[in-house]
């Protein structure tokens, strides 16, 4: 039964209708072959339209924007959706019920995911849910600008999970939840990262107070790794001239020439 849970991902109406092909004669290899393959295509679109017209209005707009992003965090969902906690609380119990999101984590706060051909599906069957999907697209990208010049979709992996993250505390009003997020990501790379050292430059300056010497060693280690953006030139000036350190912030800005 692990093979048949893995391959629904835990769907109680894909893993029926898996069973519905096994009855039909088929073995179950051969049941999962054909439901993997091109003839099983619009079986689980049907599968997943029925499943899906089933929730909440709520939780389908939470469907679906974490098919849209792939990743996204409880509190970048807040940034985009605008629900209380009660609200998309009750919408990510009921899509968890239903097997529709997962919850790795990145650092110690969850990332919320879908299997990806589920997601596909769901953004193919986005006009047919009566939900305003185009609104909610426009609401994501306003809501994960970047933080060190590159929008999300140029990056990958657990840098750009990190920093959409950190966006979201920052915006929320949690300068060190923002740092916590880049700092808890840096650990787990096996190498620094140019705009993870960025990012965590600019999150120490936002602390209250700043930490500028923490911000002044990150940018420095973020331009020996390459990092050239101008938003790291300015934000380097700042901290050293915070720091009352004039003949550092002339240099910053004579490499920022």
């Amino acid at each position: 039964m692990l093979i048949l849970r893995d391959v629904s991902g835990g769907s109680p109406l894909f893993a029926d209708s898996l069973m519905r092909l096994e009855r039909r004669g088929l073995s179950l290899d051969q049941a999962i072959t054909q439901w993997k393959g091109e003839r099983g295509l619009e079986a689980r679109k049907a599968v997943l339209q029925r499943e899906v017209q089933q929730l909440s209005r709520e939780a389908k707009r939470v469907l679906y924007i974490v098919s849209h992003v792939r990743s996204a965090s409880y509190v970048e969902l807040v940034q985009i959706l605008g629900y209380t906690e009660q609200t998309l609380g009750d919408a990510l119990q009921e899509l968890a019920s239903q097997f529709l999101v997962s919850a790795p984590s990145i650092g110690r706060e969850a990332r919320y995911t879908v299997e990806p051909n589920t997601g596909l599906l769901v953004l193919e069957l986005g006009q047919t849910l009566g939900i305003d999907h185009a609104a909610l697209v426009d609401a994501a990208k306003r809501a994960r600008t970047d933080a060190v010049g590159l929008s999300l979709q140029k990056r990958s992996g657990i840098v750009g999970l990190a920093i959409a993250q950190a966006i979201a505390h920052l915006k929320n009003g949690d300068p060190k939840g923002a740092l916590e997020a880049v700092t808890a990501a840096s650990k787990q790379l096996s190498k620094p990262n140019p705009d993870l050292l960025l990012a965590v430059g600019r999150f120490s300056l936002k602390l209250d107070p700043p930490n500028r010497d923490q911000a002044s060693k990150a940018f420095a280690e973020a331009y020996a790794l390459g990092q050239r953006k101008q938003l790291l030139f300015d934000l380097w000036f700042d901290a050293e001239y915070g720091r009352s350190s004039l003949e550092s912030a002339l240099e910053v800005g004579d490499k920022g020439h």
